[in-house]
């Protein structure tokens, strides 16, 4: 018996006792909801019959130790060697046919604990296989250490052509390009040892490193605090040096004589007592930056200056809960099994808001031009120019040392975190981590949303928002110089201009290229593979580049411009006119977000798409603009006291590092489950919750870990 012939044969009985008499009842549920039809019916029977006749485990296992023993392949020769507990325990891990599949379970993955705890044997994940030639499938298959990925590749071909019932075949194996682009892979096997690269140890390093600075920066917070005396005595030290030094200055300047008496150790003693002081007191202010309990302190502290827009607190923290919401119902698909009753949630008039959560995108950046229009404005008014180079030094320090590490983390650290059947999708083999060692840079340069072209070859994939938001920055202050120097003209004409291009960029994009601004696109036709393409494709031409999101950024700016300006509505209709903007932001910024489930009642037509894609993000931009706007001239009433809750101050300084965390967190639990997740509205919301509160009590180590220090290291060093 060759080779080929042996694996088949062992293949053939390996895959029968997986198919024994415990999946009956799975299998049947299969064959009778799957299909109809009258070939498959007969596929059915026959499959069935022979899986109710059972297999002889003993026969089996005697056959596999008789057929391998002679063979010098070495998966062939390590098969031969396993005894009958590690046989039945492979047996036992690999993949059986599942409940569900017709509400998407897709996911035969096994055991992968078992599997990876016995010894001799290893786990991989196989997602070049096809079911009754329709159903993509990922199998788990347990098998010796010794076997590849492709063995185990070679098995599943064998097995296609001898798991054949009539016209069907029960398994088809194929080459899974979809997969191999998505994931880099179609077909993976799991080692037991953990390995470290040399980014992996270097990012340990740091890490250690930043611990080290934060401790001993406490420790000296903590003594400083508690300990006055050391300070004082710096202080006299440091006096008395001086008096030193400039009494042997007058001496020197009065008489060279004098000078031959005076003895040069004593000169050079002073002046290394002070500088070592100097030294000292740098070094202490140095640790001081990395104070656990000084930044904590700092990120506690809700005291606001006078003036502050208090509102933006509240709306920020409620903004990244938004993003997060949507992202822990965006992510669950390729890790459920039970999909098919995942999209009907989005005709749901009550998940609307979930549905339009990219909305929450444009709440950041409108926060974002507020902000830069009343701080940089107010620059303009009191100085008359800005400091441009503090203007894009700061910014490019403020976001980038965490941003840096964050990325490398995710591509060193982050992949070694945990494992599982479904860990190809972020381990370290998976394109995200591959991305992340090439092109990181363009994340550091914020061009990644332009470069690479292919967005899905990008690194930190959620990041493009980031790159948007820099990039208006950079544009802004020949906005801001046109808004301060023409006053309302320049206010009109340059962000009348830019928004109208925007409005125009977006609706010939959309006509041209047929798209759906549109998330949860309702006509979908789901056995369709390329109904989804629309909505994918809006992404890559409209979504992530800036031209097309800057609207309300805009508004940001224009609203910070009356705010600075103190304008406000006077004269005797005044609470009319207040009542009725509140009246026109509720019923706007509803229709924005609601408005797209009249697609239950009618498909929309091109020029609906077109028409909701110009101008829905402007909109949201008004209507949440006026909320702030309300607010901060006292008629927000019961808003404006929740939204300037003082609890939202600590939480909105957190929200830039949760917005870099949250996936992580999110696609950590994911991609270890070892099943098929079951999702009920149950699960969706303890989910969210849970993956919101561990966000932010990450992002509060990224705060005072690294955040906060560089904030206080940019104002001991940078003296402009």
């Amino acid at each position: 018996m060759n080779n080929n012939q042996l694996i088949i044969k062992v293949v053939i009985i390996l895959v029968a006792c997986s198919f024994t008499a415990p999946t009956n009842i799975q299998l049947e549920n299969l064959y009778n909801n799957l299909t109809s039809t009258k070939g498959l019916k007969q596929f059915g029977d026959e499959f069935l019959q022979y899986l109710t006749n059972g297999v002889n485990i003993e026969n089996i296992f005697n056959e596999i130790k008789q057929n391998t023993s002679n063979h010098s392949n070495p998966c062939m020769e390590s098969m031969a060697k396993m005894n009958q507990q590690i046989l039945f325990k492979a047996i036992d891990s690999s993949f059986k046919p599942a409940a569900g599949i017709l509400s998407g379970n897709i996911y035969w993955l096994g055991n992968y604990r078992e599997c990876m705890q016995t010894d001799g044997l290893h786990y991989c994940t196989m997602l070049d296989v096809v079911v009754a030639q329709k159903l993509p499938v990922v199998l788990g298959l347990c098998i010796p250490e010794e076997c590849s990925a492709d063995d185990a590749h070679t098995f599943l071909e064998h097995v296609s052509n001898l798991t054949t019932f009539g016209n069907f075949k029960v398994l088809q194996v194929y080459d899974n390009v979809a997969a191999q682009q998505a994931y880099g892979t179609d077909r993976i096997c799991y080692s037991k040892e953990t390995k470290y690269s040399a980014g992996a140890i270097i990012m340990i390093a740091i890490t250690v490193t930043l611990a080290l600075l934060c401790l001993l920066g406490s420790i000296v917070d903590g003594i400083k605090s508690h300990i006055t005396l050391p300070s004082e005595a710096y202080k006299v030290i440091t006096e008395h040096s001086n008096e030193k030094l400039n009494s042997v200055n007058e001496m020197l300047k009065q008489s060279d004589e004098k000078v031959k008496h005076i003895d040069d150790n004593e000169i050079s003693m002073h002046q290394v007592k002070v500088l070592s002081k100097d030294d000292e007191m740098f070094m202490m202010k140095f640790l001081l930056c990395f104070s656990l309990i000084k930044n904590t302190k700092a990120i506690l502290n809700t005291d606001v200056p006078r003036g502050s827009i208090t509102a933006l607190n509240g709306m920020r923290t409620i903004s990244i809960t938004w993003v997060i919401l949507g992202h822990s119902l965006a992510f669950l698909p390729p890790y459920i099994g039970n999909i098919k009753d995942i999209y009907p949630w989005a005709r749901r008039f009550t998940m609307q808001a979930i549905v339009s959560g990219s909305l929450s995108v444009d709440s950041f950046f409108f926060l974002s031009g507020l902000l830069v229009g009343y701080l940089s404005l107010k620059r303009f008014q009191s100085k008359g120019s800005l400091p441009l180079v503090r203007y894009y030094v700061h910014r490019y320090i403020r976001l980038t040392p965490s941003y840096a590490f964050l990325i490398f983390f995710y591509t060193y650290l982050y992949p070694i975190l945990t494992d599982g059947p479904n860990w190809y999708t972020q381990g370290p083999n998976s394109p995200a981590t591959k991305n992340c060692e090439k092109y990181w840079w363009t994340n550091l340069l914020y061009i990644n949303n332009f470069y690479p072209v292919d967005q899905a070859k990008g690194c930190f994939g959620w990041s493009w928002y980031l790159a948007n938001d820099m990039q208006f920055y950079v544009i802004s202050p020949i906005i801001l110089y046109c808004m301060y120097k023409f006053k309302w003209l320049g206010v009109s004409i340059t962000n009348g201009i830019l928004l109208l291009a925007c409005f125009i960029v977006n609706g010939v994009l959309i006509y041209h290229y047929k798209l759906s601004p549109l998330f949860a696109d309702y006509h979908q036709n789901l056995e369709d593979p390329n109904s989804n393409k629309p909505t994918l494709d809006y992404f890559k031409y409209v979504y992530v580049v800036p031209y097309t999101r800057i609207s309300p950024y805009l508004v940001g700016l224009v609203l910070g411009y009356i705010l600075i300006n103190k304008q406000v509505i006077t004269g005797s209709y005044k609470n009319v006119m207040y009542l009725l903007g509140w009246a026109v932001a509720i019923a706007s910024g509803m229709a924005v977000i609601y408005g797209p489930a009249s697609q239950n009642d009618h498909l929309w037509v091109m020029a609906e798409y077109v028409t909701y894609g110009m101008f829905f993000r402007f909109v949201w931009a008004v209507a949440i603009g006026w909320v702030i706007f309300a607010c901060h001239n006292g008629r927000g009433g019961l808003v404006d006291s929740f939204l300037s809750w003082k609890a939202f101050i600590p939480l909105s300084r957190l929200t830039y590092a949760v917005y870099l965390v949250h996936p992580m967190v999110v696609w950590l639990f994911l991609a270890s489950s070892i099943t098929p997740l079951n999702v009920t509205m149950a699960f969706y919301i303890y989910f969210f919750i849970a993956s919101t509160v561990i966000s932010f009590m990450l992002a509060f180590v990224v705060a005072v870990c690294i955040e906060y220090p560089v904030f206080n290291l940019e104002k001991l060093v940078l003296k402009f």
